[in-house]
């Protein structure tokens, strides 16, 4: 901070705590100053913090330039010009905490994810999900539709989906784990396996900068209200109404509200839905909300579970999610809400065999995180389960049939095509290996056969795609955007290589009489006037004794009056006007150059 210059440090405070996030040019930035910064000071500023790595600028198709902060550095740059955040802290024994439990927003994800693998996800023809779905998902998600209420968004198939469902629908799908596929939502395993490797703090970590992400709308109040609280330090509580008056002591715009609509918006928007995802702790204090952001999970604090003899799991927050995806596989989940449980049944044992869930494997892993073991008697009846589990077998086979026998004999007797078939049933009929039934009826049209085909075949569940050996292009093609619509998009908008920055300004300047610049004189009325209108050709200032007194005056106009003139424009951030008559001496001001 102390390396900037004047005028860096002042464009930097009103680009800080005016624009925030948001884009704007260097004629937005001098109004919203009403004078107390210049054009020319603006874009001087601009320019120079460009240099700096503080401001981007972008140009858009139609050649229209925009500045903004540049992403990431909101929160420390808010703490500079608006030092009164600090002062919000509240001891923790004046705060009375909120001890509803609450699942988190990385547990519902899982939850949600799960789901859709494990027990599938259709899609109606529009696109959205089946009602019955719905209802099965929303049973796991303990976030009503009223505890989001503030949060004013707007997504795909509003109409259909309830707002928490659509939050972790947007995030499944941001974060590559899902995908929408011909008729359902698919799983991307590579990417699924992926996430539930990292520890539970770096997954906790990872889905509250999503929900910055895409939650922060272009609104400058919310901005400053999000940045505050991100910058809050774990594990300590906050005054939110105090974080509010310390927003708009700095002057932070209210986007047009009432200063307590602006207190109440930001526990309506920010507050309130996330605690329900458990990325924040509600309590209350003598002024009225409070906030604390809870400590991060560390990675050493992984744990296991607790298998019971009556079959059920006990399962604490600590539990690594990559062990809970095992459990969603195999076991039933019985409610929670920090620690939960599960149940192991013949049914659920069952349907991870039947999706090709290697007993043995899932044994395994049950028994590694089982922190005082399994039960022999559970282990037993898991084994038994396995044991009898597919003795008989209910199969969708392909089959190829032939009209007569003198076919069938010479098809069983060709090595080419007999070794595309896993058994002969009857005279007339094979069962055909569904990986090589294309080769198959390849071979067959080769060898002069007429091929009558009984139906499209669908693609078996495992078959490799065409890009499962590009994985970079998989991951690309399985990471859409998601479904929440986005309010913010200056990004989208390339860097301007080359912006003109000051050089116009400067090049006007140069033609300006230097002896303007030089020193405090006395002028003739039209000679001030045109040392007047040059200031408001440059965009900058200048130093006026008026009736006596010194000032600095923004000029923005000069118009006639009677046989004079008079000016309009700022003086310390007032509107005000100068006469001919009232001027004395002038000097024309630019900002620093070095």
């Amino acid at each position: 901070m102390n390396e900037l210059t004047n005028a860096e440090r002042r464009t930097l405070e009103w680009i800080v705590l005016r624009f925030a996030e948001e884009p704007f040019d260097a004629g937005a930035l001098e109004r919203a100053s009403r004078g107390r910064l210049t054009g020319y000071e603006a874009e001087l500023g601009i320019e120079r913090l460009r240099g700096r790595g503080i401001v981007e600028t972008r140009r858009k198709a139609w050649g229209e330039t925009i500045h903004t902060l540049a992403p990431g550095l909101l929160a420390d740059w808010q703490a500079v010009f608006a030092p009164g955040l600090r002062e919000a802290a509240t001891p923790e024994e004046a705060v009375e905490p909120s001890y509803e439990p609450k699942a988190g927003f990385a547990k519902l994800l899982l939850f949600f994810v799960a789901e859709a693998a494990t027990n599938g996800l259709t899609l109606t023809q529009k696109g959205t999900f089946h009602k019955k779905d719905v209802q099965r998902l929303a049973s796991r998600i303990d976030v009503a539709n009223e505890d989001l209420a503030g949060l004013a968004v707007d997504y795909l198939h509003r109409d259909k989906l309830d707002k928490p469902l659509a939050v972790l629908f947007d995030a499944a799908l941001r974060l590559g784990l899902l995908r929408p596929g011909p008729g359902a939502v698919e799983p991307a395993p590579e990417r699924i396996a992926a996430w539930l490797a990292r520890p539970n703090g770096a997954i906790q970590e990872e889905l509250t900068a999503l929900w910055w992400d895409v939650y922060t709308p272009a609104d400058v109040w919310l901005q400053h209200a999000a940045a505050a609280i991100r910058g809050l330090p774990a594990g300590r509580w906050f005054s939110l109404r105090r974080l509010a008056d310390a927003l708009l002591a700095a002057g932070v715009p209210t986007n047009g509200r009432t200063e307590e609509e602006a207190r109440e918006a930001i526990a309506a928007y920010w507050a309130g839905p996330m605690a329900a995802f458990g990325l924040l702790e509600l309590g209350a204090c003598a002024d009225g909300p409070a906030v604390r952001r809870p400590e991060p999970q560390r990675a050493d604090e992984d744990d296991g579970w607790y298998v019971q003899p009556d079959f059920d799991v006990i399962v604490p927050p600590t539990a690594p999610f990559a062990a809970r995806w095992e459990l969603e596989a195999c076991a039933e989940y019985a409610g929670g809400d920090t620690v939960d449980r599960y149940r192991l049944t013949k049914a659920s044992w069952e349907r991870a065999l039947a999706r090709g869930r290697e007993p043995e494997r899932l044994l395994a892993a049950l028994k590694a995180h089982a922190l005082y073991g399994v039960p022999e008697p559970v282990e037993t009846a898991l084994r038994q389960w396995s044991a009898a589990y597919g003795a008989v077998t209910l199969e969708d086979v392909t089959l190829l049939r032939c009209r007569d026998a003198k076919d069938a004999a010479y098809i069983r007797g060709d090595e080419e095509l007999s070794a595309c078939l896993v058994a002969q049933l009857g005279e007339l009929d094979f069962i055909v290996d569904r990986s090589k039934a294309k080769a198959l009826a390849d071979r067959l049209q080769r060898q002069g056969f007429s091929l009558r085909q009984a139906g499209e075949r669908a693609p078996a569940a495992m078959e490799p795609s065409e890009d499962a050996a590009k994985p970079e292009e998989a991951a690309r093609r399985s990471a859409p955007s998601g479904i929440v619509y986005s309010r913010r998009n200056a990004a989208l908008f390339p860097l301007d290589p080359s912006p003109e920055g000051t050089k116009p300004l400067r090049d006007k300047l140069a033609a300006v009489p230097q002896a303007w610049l030089r020193s405090l004189r006395k002028y003739h009325a039209s000679t001030t006037r045109e040392l007047l209108e040059a200031a408001i050709d440059v965009r900058t200032k200048v130093r006026l004794v008026v009736d006596g007194r010194e000032v600095d005056f923004v000029p923005k106009r000069v118009a006639p009056s009677g046989a004079d003139w008079v000016a309009q424009g700022y003086i310390d951030g007032e509107e005000a006007s100068v006469t001919a008559a009232a001027c004395g001496e002038a000097q024309l001001l630019v900002p620093e150059q070095a």
